[in-house]
């Protein structure tokens, strides 16, 4: 079975309002090169002018969005900023305007992660890099069973969520793990 064409709202009102004036035979033409409608193309355009297609959700400022084109920045994730007539400015993302066909919604599993990132990227670590002098929590069955505070004992890079930071060896006040404090 053929996947729907994704379009926006407003692709859906003009393609419409076209067909009213022009009919589906001049809209195919203006889908080859050079045309109005050249980036879907004559077999997506085919497919829109028999309502083979689904409408792409709106965005609002807010949204966390993945850009998926724009080859530099492809993937990156951001919020959205601000909203303006099929365009979207992202903080972060070069802090530049997008239009709504170079971006997505993120999943909730993407926007956990950049989370995460940013969360360590504050401490100018990788995610998951742990040091000596960290203090943390070990938390089992999802969070619900709280283990005493530990201390790591070497650098290191621990994968999965089961650990909480509470104290950064950087920002220790209780002495010899903290470069900042006075002699």
């Amino acid at each position: 079975m053929t996947k729907k064409v994704k379009v926006t709202a407003d692709d859906v009102k003009n393609i419409k309002g076209d067909v009213a004036i022009y009919g589906s035979k001049e809209l195919i033409k203006e889908s080859l090169d050079g045309g109005i409608y050249e980036e879907f193309g004559p077999n997506k355009m085919a497919l829109i002018l028999c309502d083979w297609y689904e409408v792409e959700p709106e965005y609002c400022v807010g949204n966390w969005v993945v850009v998926k084109d724009e080859f530099a920045n492809v993937g990156k994730i951001s919020k959205i900023t601000k909203v303006s007539d099929g365009i979207a400015l992202l903080g972060g993302v070069n802090n530049c305007w997008w239009t709504f066909r170079q971006i997505r919604h993120a999943t909730p599993e993407e926007i956990s992660a950049e989370k995460d990132r940013r969360w360590w990227k504050k401490l100018n670590r990788k995610v998951g890099e742990w040091k000596k002098g960290d203090i943390f929590m070990n938390m089992s069955a999802g969070g619900e069973v709280y283990r005493p505070l530990h201390e790591i004992g070497e650098d290191a890079i621990i994968p999965g969520n089961h650990l909480r930071m509470v104290c950064p060896a950087e920002s220790r006040l209780d002495g010899d793990t903290n470069e900042n404090l006075p002699n």
